[in-house]
């Protein structure tokens, strides 16, 4: 990882501690690093603009406080929290924002170091996993595909543009609306059983049924859907939704673009 352009804003009381911090950092791996200094008075300042790659706060008064108003202002800088040797100021940190917390009296340079490059790193993570997930949303809206999801109740949580032009809703017509509603009553049993065989054995499952059109026309469909996870649950239904034009489509089995959704969701 290169640390050309580290650049750090500490925020922290008059009589802080400004000439140890910089003696740590001088004493660390870092090539060069950039240290700007604000007071916790004048600490919005520093929240302007998010120049900086990581932030330090130390104070141990107005520490929280800091916390709340840079969240409050947008400032998207990981930081990391000098606290006192008691968990609950550091879980108060934590609770508030904080990426990191390093108990102040026992700091060294290499627990700073430690420190500053698993913040930075879990912040380029975040930064990739909101791109992929900005890529596979667009992706996924723009496709010719009609797809859609509903949580584990059956509630509406997205219907591409494809889907919603086939169902003739828009998708705030059919927003947070039970799914159930664009079934044919006769389906919506059997639809459910499939679900729940698939929350039973976690894989990917079909069914074939009716949806009904918001002008009330009936379409024969064949479904192909798989469960969306977090943090190792199931969370949401996702599937792929191909009108029956002929036989051949009731068998058709999960395409490589199904799994390629699925792949997206589970990472």
């Amino acid at each position: 990882m290169s640390h050309r352009s580290l650049k750090i804003l500490l925020i922290n009381d008059a009589t802080g501690s400004r000439p140890e911090i910089r003696d740590l950092l001088s004493k660390s791996d870092f090539a060069r690093f950039e240290l700007d200094y604000v007071s916790t008075d004048f600490a919005f300042r520093g929240f302007r603009r998010n120049y900086y790659s990581v932030c330090l706060i130390d104070s141990a008064v107005k520490g929280i406080w800091i916390l709340k108003e840079s969240q409050r202002l947008g400032f998207a800088t990981p930081t990391i929290v000098l606290t006192s040797n008691t968990a609950y100021e550091a879980m108060s940190a934590m609770r508030h924002g904080a990426a990191d917390c390093l108990v102040r009296d026992s700091l060294t340079a290499g627990a700073l170091e430690e420190s500053i490059c698993v913040v930075l790193e879990r912040a380029r993570y975040k930064e990739y996993r909101s791109e992929c997930a900005r890529r596979y949303l667009g992706l996924v809206e723009n496709s010719n595909e009609s797809i859609y999801a509903h949580d584990l109740q059956g509630n509406s949580t997205f219907f591409s543009k494809a889907f919603e032009q086939l169902i003739g809703y828009t998708g705030e017509e059919i927003c947070n609306t039970n799914f159930c509603k664009i079934l044919s009553p006769e389906c919506v049993d059997s639809v459910w059983r499939s679900i729940l065989r698939m929350l039973a054995d976690r894989r990917p499952s079909s069914y074939e049924a009716l949806i009904v059109t918001k002008e009330g026309q009936r379409i024969p469909v064949a479904v192909t859907m798989h469960l969306v996870y977090k943090k190792g649950r199931p969370i949401e239904v996702q599937g792929i939704v191909r009108e029956l034009n002929s036989r051949s489509s009731a068998a058709a089995t999960l395409t490589e673009s199904d799994h390629f959704s699925r792949d997206i969701l589970t990472l």
